[in-house]
């Protein structure tokens, strides 16, 4: 299975849905944006839940080479 595809079933398991991943460069800094969305709305709560259920996957199969 994919990374993506990985993030996507814990972002479901959460009633969320994945809208995009992306490797963006800001600022001198490489950022890997996940976005989710959902029909109501995301609340920051949620967003922060994502954060926490996503990191040690990350951890373990990082999405790029080099710090993120």
């Amino acid at each position: 299975m994919s990374l993506e595809h990985d993030i996507e079933k814990m972002v479901e398991s959460l009633g969320l849905s994945l809208y995009d991943t992306a490797i963006l460069n800001e600022n001198e800094n490489t950022i890997y944006r996940v976005s989710v969305t959902a029909k109501d709305g995301v609340t920051l709560d949620q967003c922060v839940e994502v954060t926490h259920l996503i990191s040690p996957l990350l951890d373990v199969t990082p999405p790029m080479n080099g710090e993120y």
